[in-house]
């Protein structure tokens, strides 16, 4: 006997689908969903994002701080008046026959020291520089990582949602039966476990889509909806084939903006010890002065000069201190170098291991597993499965439905990390 009743919708269930159908749609609208794809994400990105809108005004300031140090020290300008006169009683005695002084000094700074300010001051510009471009990298990773995995995850919530659909009609037609002693309790119940198992994956998965969510708005700086869309051209770029280990190393050294910003650190460390070397000469104050009535002869005219003598403080302690501060940056540049490296080695080693899962799955995998999956459900309205075999059939699918699109999700990742620890776009 045919347990199972299977009949088509009445139409007024049809018409009550299509009306919650178009309702959905218009919410969708409403909510104004931002579908864009990478390249418009990176647009995005690049013009809106506050952080680095944030890292150029830095840039800015450390133009604005360069310029600062190209400039000279003003000249000083003092001057002394007679408050009193006590012989011929007079306040403000400065007229011809009173009393008033005039002086100017220039500071000349010597030894090359302002030359070697604008130097550092120049370099830091460039760090600062190097500190935009190692942010781009970062949130760029951040962007494509999170786009990527709210795209993939989103086909799996797709299946899912699929999947619970067909579950939840085969439940209901199957405790109408039990409800008629025609199955027994063991039944419904066990595949009402695989419901749970089922729908307890979808809300955990759609949890990390909706963290992945709040980190894409945040990115592209929007409030909207975001929806991936997958370009299937440029998921072709991603070509192992384009990776040999040494060129990736040797671009990597060249190329990474955080290495560079070490490097300059260096730089910074090296011209400030000779900063340090050079301020152990004193600077020279030279100038003039006029003095009308004070001096052993009426309007004196003098040449001033002036300079600290190092007789106790010649910078001693500074200049060791930067000795050791440029030392230590050499050390830490070598680590860095070495870092690079073994991050290039690392991520390339990881590329490759799951390029050779990726290309042990089957491209027809997916379409021939879903075929099985319709037939057997067909087959067990029939009763020609049983139900256990339904439900290891139903849970092997839903399994390598998300199994795959994890794999694809690493896999696209591995390449954007690639990029990451690169530096360069090498799949665009």
């Amino acid at each position: 006997m045919n347990v199972l009743k299977w009949k088509k919708l009445p139409d007024r269930w049809l018409g009550i689908s299509l009306c919650l159908f178009f309702i959905q749609i218009g919410v969708v609208q409403a909510q104004d969903t931002l579908r864009i794809s990478l390249n418009q994400a990176d647009s995005i990105f690049l013009n809106q994002n506050l952080r680095l809108l944030a890292e150029k005004y830095a840039i800015e300031a450390s133009k604005a701080q360069l310029a600062q140090t190209k400039l000279w020290d003003n000249p000083q300008l003092s001057t002394e008046w007679s408050l009193y006169n006590n012989l011929n009683r007079k306040v403000l005695d400065v007229g011809s026959a009173g009393q008033k002084t005039f002086s100017i000094q220039q500071l000349v700074v010597l030894a090359g020291k302002r030359n070697k300010r604008v130097a550092m001051s120049r370099e830091n510009t460039r760090m600062s520089e190097f500190a935009f471009y190692d942010l781009l990298r970062t949130l760029k990773f951040e962007l494509r990582r999170s786009f990527y995995h709210i795209a993939f995850s989103t086909q799996t919530i797709e299946r899912f949602t699929n999947q619970l659909a067909v579950l939840d009609n085969t439940i209901s037609a199957l405790e109408t039966q039990y409800n008629k002693n025609n199955i027994s309790l063991k039944d419904v119940v066990r595949l009402k476990a695989a419901y749970y198992q089922l729908n307890n994956d979808k809300t955990q998965l759609l949890a990390s889509i909706a963290n992945e969510h709040l980190q894409l708005q945040l990115l592209l700086q929007t409030s909207r909806p975001v929806v991936p869309i997958l370009d299937e051209s440029m998921m072709q770029q991603y070509d192992f084939q384009k990776t040999q280990s040494q060129n990736l190393i040797d671009l990597a050294i060249t190329n990474r903006s955080d290495l560079h910003i070490v490097e300059s650190q260096v730089k910074q460390a090296e011209m400030h010890y000779r900063l340090q070397k050079s301020l152990a000469i004193p600077d020279l104050s030279i100038g003039a002065s006029y003095d009308q009535a004070g001096s052993y002869i009426p309007h004196y005219l003098a040449l001033t000069v002036g300079l600290d003598l190092p007789v106790f403080n010649r910078n001693q302690g500074n200049i060791k201190m930067a000795k050791s501060e440029a030392s230590m940056m050499q050390l830490q540049q070598q680590n860095k170098q070495l870092e690079v490296r073994n991050e290039v080695a690392a991520s390339l080693n990881k590329l490759r291991q799951i390029e050779d899962e990726y290309k042990k799955v089957d491209t027809n995998f997916r379409t021939q597993f879903e075929q099985l999956n319709t037939g057997v459900l067909t087959s067990f309205r029939k009763q020609n499965v049983s139900l256990l075999e339904f439900v290891d059939l139903f849970e092997a699918y839903n399994q390598s439905i998300e199994q795959l699109n994890r794999l694809r999700i690493a896999r696209i990742e591995s390449f954007e990390e690639l990029n990451y620890v690169v530096g360069v776009e090498l799949f665009r």
